[in-house]
């Protein structure tokens, strides 16, 4: 979903219940439904886009310009997330896009809850080799270009193969043999109980938290091969015929990590004139419910030629084998959350922000494959299910009313 459509759905939800709740606050008195000071009351106006000036942002005390009520913020981040140790290339990383969105309370005794849902789509790097088909036109083909296309024709009126065409309406018979790199994505959400300490002499804030945090990160790891050489293929009158060969063969790993724990940490705050700069540190320590899903597919297709890259050769038959092994494991991970921001008032209520971010997952995360001789997964090795996974990058967004 674009930033700008996220942002105005955020605003749009905050305004409708707020709203909502301001309509019945006249028949319900603050402090109601077992919450206290009214935990649950929008206690807004509604004038976030209000000018902020700067005499009266200089004369509040850090303790007053701090939030209280309601909040929340919106940010995308820009990522590199570190490769498998299965990799050859294991030292490099490369970047992905996501979100993080913070929402959360502080009421005016300095107690409040902190809840972040983030996502990260990618990075999504493979290597891919094209392979042509042993027939780059296969006759049997619904779509074979007719006398009525003379561009897919040489001068001699022969049929060109598509490789040799510019022309992209017509589909390629090729094979994408891949080699993944780094494919993954993942998400999280936490949720936490704040208290807000006194200022320090030279007005920084301290906000320590507990709490509860679960974090989803999915690996997928694919190596194919493809090939084609003369083999035999025994017919049905039980003789054997000379026939080309082809193999395609993906070996595929789909690595699910799923984490439950706790975390703690604090987020320090410092105000200078526009600029609020803070620091968050978390340390989190979970269990890693691993599964495992190997995939071996094989697809061979029989040809009636002699030559690779004859164009009229027919498909005599072709073959498929498709396996998959399943393994479970558990794995204790810890590590470390820590994010840099600076933010920028511009009105009342509503700030831009930029950052970094850096994040560890110093062990126990399940990712990449192993494979012996036979081609077979060696899942459970100290090499796949006992790996880090770090993550360092840019982050920048808006917040409303922190």
């Amino acid at each position: 979903m674009p930033v700008r459509k996220l942002a105005a759905f955020l605003v749009a939800v905050i305004a409708t219940v707020a709203g909502g709740h301001q309509v019945g606050a006249q028949e319900q008195p603050p402090g109601t439904w077992g919450e206290p000071d009214g935990i649950l009351e929008f206690d807004t106006d509604f004038r976030w886009f209000e000018t902020a000036y700067n005499a009266d942002i200089e004369e509040l005390s850090p303790k007053h310009r701090a939030n209280h009520g309601w909040y929340a913020t919106f940010d995308r981040a820009y990522m590199m997330v570190n490769r498998s140790e299965t990799e050859a290339s294991y030292t490099q990383g490369d970047y992905g896009w996501g979100n993080r969105l913070d929402f959360g309370y502080m009421g005016d005794d300095d107690r409040g809850w902190a809840m972040t849902y983030w996502s990260l789509t990618g990075p999504n790097v493979f290597d891919i080799d094209v392979e042509y088909r042993a027939n780059v036109i296969n006759t049997e083909d619904p779509q074979l270009p007719s006398a009525e296309t003379p561009e897919v024709f040489d001068e001699y009126g022969q049929l060109l193969p598509r490789r040799d065409r510019d022309n992209h309406e017509y589909l390629e018979r090729i094979y994408e043999v891949k080699d993944s790199l780094n494919v993954i994505e993942m998400k999280g959400f936490e949720l936490n109980r704040t208290w807000r300490l006194e200022s320090y002499r030279k007005g920084g804030l301290l906000e320590p938290m507990i709490g509860l945090k679960y974090v989803k990160i999915r690996d997928h790891t694919e190596n194919d091969t493809y090939n084609v050489q003369p083999g035999l293929a025994q017919q049905a009158d039980g003789t054997f015929a000379e026939l080309i060969q082809e193999s395609f063969n993906e070996q595929i790993d789909l690595n699910e990590n799923e984490m439950y724990g706790g975390q703690f940490g604090f987020r320090y705050i410092k105000f200078y004139n526009r600029f609020t700069n803070s620091l968050d540190l978390r340390a989190f320590a979970m269990q890693n419910f691993q599964n495992n899903a190997y995939i071996n597919r094989t697809t061979d297709t029989y040809y009636d030629i002699a030559l690779q890259g004859e164009i009229d050769g027919e498909i005599a038959f072709d073959d498929s084998r498709h396996d998959t092994v399943y393994a479970h494991g558990s794995e204790f991970v810890f590590g470390f959350d820590v994010r840099a921001e600076s933010s920028l008032q511009l009105t009342r209520d509503i700030n831009l922000r930029a950052g970094v971010q850096v994040i560890d997952f110093a062990q126990g995360i399940l990712r990449g494959q192993v494979r012996n001789p036979n081609g077979t997964s060696l899942v459970g090795s100290t090499a796949v299910n006992d790996q880090n996974v770090w993550l360092v990058g840019y982050t920048f967004g808006l917040t409303i009313n922190r």
